[in-house]
């Protein structure tokens, strides 16, 4: 029996999920860890990245520990995560704000400026602007440089911000 398996873990909207396959692709354990979504005003949606985290390291160390007790050797660990999101840290890395995720809709007022502000046209009837032909949408709230430009004016988080995290 081969031995060498491969992880994969999603950071999604609902839980961490891990899940180890061997080489020729036959699931061998999943494991995951769900975290909450917070609502505090309607339309907004966030989550706190320390969740992520420890969801993260828990289902990680589940499959880990089941795979060795079995002598399985994993070869390679993939990782992904739900679209769209900030997180705003400070200088050492850690999370100002829980991240605001991509079913939240409160920095449409943002996306609808920097739609505005892109003045330049494709089209006769001058609805859709460079920003809608070059991306294939119109800008929405879920967008990075939206969240981005949230943060800056969010809860005086500008003077704090170290990175931005996407």
């Amino acid at each position: 029996m081969e031995k060498d398996v491969l992880i994969g873990v999603d950071v999604g909207t609902t839980n961490c999920k891990a899940v180890a396959y061997s080489i020729d692709g036959a699931k061998i354990i999943e494991y995951s860890v769900e975290y909450p979504t917070y609502h505090p005003k309607p339309l907004w949606a966030e989550q706190d990245p320390n969740d992520w985290v420890k969801a993260f390291i828990k289902s990680t160390r589940e499959v880990i520990a089941y795979l060795k007790k079995r002598g399985y050797i994993v070869k390679a660990i993939c990782t992904t995560s739900q679209r769209e999101g900030v997180v705003p840290v400070d200088k050492n890395g850690r999370p100002l704000a829980r991240c605001i995720i991509w079913m939240d809709e409160r920095s449409t007022p943002q996306a609808e400026k920097i739609e505005k502000d892109a003045k330049v046209s494709l089209r006769p009837d001058e609805k859709e602007h460079v920003i809608n032909a070059a991306a294939g949408m119109a800008y929405r709230a879920v967008m990075e440089q939206v969240r981005t430009e949230f943060y800056k004016i969010f809860d005086g988080a500008k003077e704090r911000i170290g990175e931005v995290a996407l």
